[in-house]
């Protein structure tokens, strides 16, 4: 599966790309058929809720798309993870 990484208004430093790598790759154990995957991260200014993750991930006949924003990359990575899960999940079961 390839991963791709865009970031808008920020630097991605290692081991934030290091973690988006490990909880990107995890996906493929639920959906057979995922072609590839792209990560976007956005700064959205100073307020709460600020940095925002979006993830696509191009399936074999469609595409799934999550996006979460939380006060860091993190912690907003690691709820789009949880909901992409769920979505490969519901999406596989068709």
């Amino acid at each position: 599966m390839k991963i791709d990484i865009h970031a808008k208004n920020i630097n991605v430093w290692d081991t934030l790309n290091d973690l988006i790598l490990k909880k990107v790759g995890k996906l493929q154990n639920f959906h057979a058929y995922i072609i590839n995957t792209d990560v976007y991260l956005r700064n959205e200014g100073e307020g709460v809720n600020s940095k925002e993750v979006q993830i696509k991930v191009n399936v074999k006949d469609h595409t799934l798309v999550c996006k979460e924003n939380s006060e860091s990359f993190e912690k907003a990575l690691e709820s789009a993870t949880s909901s992409m899960e769920r979505q490969l999940k519901k999406s596989k079961q068709k």
